[in-house]
């Protein structure tokens, strides 16, 4: 297990003594890592009319651990559906029989009612929450509530009934079994203390797992309504097991 108690129990990430039995992306926007493909390590796409880059590295306030470790900033322009969409350059993880999976990101809106937020893995979309249907795993957040949703030809998304708090970190994390199934948690107070919220199996239709396609971090932020809303991201973490189970 993690340090939040959610099972993890593959080698690599529950024990570090091999750590190349895992492959692993984590993200901690300590500095602008926005450009070009093979440039950087993200692609940034304006979000339905959003006319620039909305993404900063923060800079955190003294005496203020909670924006230390380095911080993204994303503030969409005061029209509903614009925003920045973020991805990263490479395909490189996948919901596979024999290969769990662990994803993390802690993130956080100022104002819960003008932000819409979509964090998790992805086919490279630069436009989850208004674009359509894609191939993807993670959460969206819909003016403070919290879904736990899937695509894969059709989008599935169901309500955790938890609801952010305006301007508290939260941590979102789902583990994929490595068999059939995806378990999700919700850490609201950003205490370490993960709350299960739901799960989707990897063999029912209705679920829409993206089962072996190729996936990748994905963060996008936009406004809800006519205010221009910030959002932070703190840190994405992603770790698959690299032979199979």
């Amino acid at each position: 297990m993690n340090y939040a108690s959610i099972l993890t129990n593959f080698p690599g990430i529950a024990a570090a003594r091999l750590p190349q039995d895992v492959h692993v992306f984590f993200e901690d926007f300590r500095a602008p890592l926005l450009g070009a493909a093979l440039a950087t390590n993200w692609l940034w796409t304006a979000v339905s009319g959003q006319s620039a880059t909305g993404c900063s590295a923060f800079a955190g306030t003294d005496n203020v651990q909670a924006l230390a470790g380095g911080i993204l900033k994303m503030t969409s322009e005061a029209t509903a559906v614009d925003g920045d969409n973020i991805t990263v350059h490479g395909e490189s993880f996948q919901i596979k029989d024999g290969y769990p999976l662990y994803f993390e990101a802690r993130i956080q809106a100022v104002v819960i009612a003008d932000s819409n937020l979509w964090v998790g893995l992805t086919n490279s979309d630069v436009d989850v929450i208004e674009g359509g249907v894609t191939e993807s795993v993670g959460f969206e957040i819909k003016a403070g509530s919290i879904y736990i949703t899937s695509s894969h030809t059709s989008e599935k998304q169901t309500d955790t009934g938890i609801d952010l708090t305006a301007a508290v970190f939260v941590r979102l994390a789902f583990f994929f079994d490595g068999v059939d199934t995806i378990h999700f948690y919700v850490d609201i107070d950003d205490d370490g203390d993960f709350v299960y919220v739901g799960s989707k199996t990897v063999s029912t239709t209705a679920e829409y797992v993206p089962e072996n396609v190729m996936l990748t971090p994905t963060l996008e932020h936009a406004s809800a309504g006519t205010n221009s809303p910030t959002a932070y991201a703190d840190y994405i973490l992603c770790a698959q097991q690299r032979y199979r189970a």
